[in-house]
């Protein structure tokens, strides 16, 4: 089985809320995504070049979380775009 280039990425991020007459808040933010690169033998000849998944985690300064589930698709249909004149 031949397996096909990936590209791996992880971030994290931390903020800091610098408040006046207040204690300092903090929000986080992590983020995974994986990302599979396509040359000529593309299992679908529809011009996939990319194709990629991503989780993002995200807790804010009031301790609410969120889960992002996201896919990205890049595509070349081999043509070209004319920007103004």
């Amino acid at each position: 089985m031949e397996v096909e280039p990936w590209t791996y990425i992880a971030t994290y991020t931390q903020q800091m809320n610098l408040v006046a007459g207040g204690p300092n808040t903090y929000e986080h933010l992590a983020d995974f995504e994986m990302i599979d690169t396509y040359g000529e033998d593309a299992p679908l000849k529809s011009g996939i070049k990319h194709l990629g998944a991503a989780y993002t985690f995200v807790r804010s300064a009031e301790g609410e979380n969120a889960h992002l589930f996201s896919m990205r698709a890049v595509f070349d249909f081999g043509g070209g775009v004319e920007f103004g004149r």
